[in-house]
C-alpha cells in the first residue's frame, strides 16, 4: 500500500554506499523508518529532496510486518537551512527531537504532536540563544502530554518563572531581560532534571546545550 504524508527526518543513517535509512515524524503515522534506495547516487531523484529537520513530502510503501518501508518519492516543502551552519541550534534541535522520539507512537497518528514539533523547528532558530528557551521547550512538551514538575516544592521567584513559561504561548514575549543567573540554573536544573528522569534521557546532552 502507497501512502503520502508530510514528514520530518529526525535521524538519517547509511543504508550502504548508495542508499539510506530515515527514521521520520510523519503527519498521519506518527514515527515510521524507510529505505531510499540509490539516495546518494548522483542522479538519485532524491537529492536536495529532504534533510534533517526540513519538511517534507512523503510517498512511500508500507511493507506490513515489517520495521523498514520503502520509499519511493519525496519532496522538500521546507528546508530549515540554517540548522547546516548553525552548531548550538541544531544541538538544541536534537535534543527536542529525542524527546519526541520518546513519546512518539510508531505508526500511529499524532498531529498535534507534528504541528508541535515544526513549531518548535522554526522557533529553535530564532531564540536557540535566549535563556528561558529551552525551559520554555521543554514545558511546551510536557504541557501537551499533561506531565510537568510539582511547582509546590519550589521557591517563590522560580515558581513564577515556571508559570510563566507555561502559560506563555510563544517564546516571544518571555521576560529575557535582567535575569537572575543562579535563577536559569535552578530552572534548568528542574526542567531539564524532569524531562531526562521522565524519558530516560542522557542529562550530559541537555547540560551541553543549555546556557
Amino acid at each position: 500500500m502507497i501512502e503520502k504524508t508530510s514528514a520530518i527526518p529526525v535521524a538519517i543513517y547509511p543504508y550502504s554506499s548508495q542508499s539510506q535509512i530515515i527514521h521520520w515524524f510523519t503527519l498521519h503515522h506518527g514515527l515510521i523508518s524507510t529505505l531510499l534506495k540509490s539516495s546518494l547516487h548522483p542522479k538519485s531523484l532524491f537529492l536536495g529532496q529532504f534533510q534533517l529537520f526540513g519538511t517534507t513530502e512523503l510517498l512511500y510503501h508500507i511493507r506490513p510486518n515489517e520495521k523498514l518501508n520503502i520509499a519511493k518519492e519525496c519532496y522538500l516543502l521546507k528546508s530549515r537551512n540554517e540548522y547546516r551552519s548553525n552548531w548550538r541550534a541544531m544541538q538544541i534541535a536534537s535534543y527536542l527531537t529525542s524527546i519526541f522520539k520518546k513519546i512518539l507512537p510508531y505508526e500511529a497518528p499524532a498531529p498535534q504532536l507534528f504541528y508541535h514539533l515544526e513549531l518548535l523547528l522554526d522557533y529553535t532558530i530564532d531564540f536557540y540563544s535566549q535563556p528561558l528557551y529551552l525551559p520554555w521547550s521543554e514545558l511546551s512538551i510536557l504541557k501537551i502530554e499533561g506531565n510537568y514538575p510539582e511547582l509546590k516544592s519550589l521557591s517563590a521567584d522560580l515558581n513564577k518563572v515556571v508559570k510563566i513559561l507555561l502559560n506563555s504561548e510563544s517564546p516571544h514575549n518571555l521576560p529575557y531581560k535582567n535575569l537572575d543567573i543562579s535563577l536559569i540554573k535552578s530552572l534548568n536544573n528542574l526542567t531539564g532534571g524532569f524531562v531526562s528522569g521522565t524519558y530516560q534521557l542522557p542529562m550530559n546532552h541537555r547540560k551541553a546545550i543549555q546556557l
